[in-house]
């Protein structure tokens, strides 16, 4: 699925929503900032505030934003993924990176509860994030990429991904 689908997809679903409150866009950002910043250019200005969750240098970056108890309505992942187990960056010297295992853990525990309290939309920019075939793209649990996310993401009615290969950074908004 292209990114100006996505993000026609977003902002009409948006529209819709009640103005009077500021929509809160939490971005996991492990490799390109492109995929946050097409966003913060295409979504209506005032009406929705942007928190990057990673700290750049801090491993325990998600901890960290469960403490802060964020309470996120959309979640933007960016970074490489190829249906494993983490999502990545391509900058050697990067050190940040999402284990979809501690993803998972934040979710399902009583640990993390505001992260995803309001979700209502989650946008997974990496590879084969939803790939459906877990016999050929499967995490080390054995699930394919939408089985685990449909898990994670359990009460989130809208989960934007791709089945196979994503657009990388600058292209993937070159389109928008």
């Amino acid at each position: 699925m292209r990114i100006d689908v996505l993000l026609l997809a977003f902002l009409l679903l948006g529209s819709t929503a009640a103005r009077a409150e500021e929509k809160t866009v939490c971005t996991i950002t492990v490799n390109s900032a492109d995929e946050k910043e097409s966003f913060r250019r295409h979504l209506p200005k005032g009406q929705y505030r942007f928190v990057e969750l990673v700290e750049q240098g801090r491993a325990d970056w998600l901890g960290a934003s469960c403490e802060r108890a964020i309470a996120c309505d959309v979640l933007v992942v960016s970074g490489h993924f190829n249906a494993g187990d983490t999502f990545y960056s391509d900058r050697i010297e990067a050190r940040e990176s999402l284990r979809i295992d501690e993803l998972e853990r934040a979710s399902c525990s009583a640990s993390c509860p505001a992260l995803f309290s309001r979700l209502k939309e989650v946008y997974l920019f990496g590879c084969e994030s939803l790939n459906p075939d877990a016999s050929k793209y499967s995490s080390s649990h054995g699930d394919s990429g939408l089985e685990r996310m449909r898990r994670i993401f359990a009460n989130v009615p809208l989960i934007y991904g791709f089945s196979s290969a994503a657009p990388v950074g600058a292209a993937a908004t070159s389109s928008v």
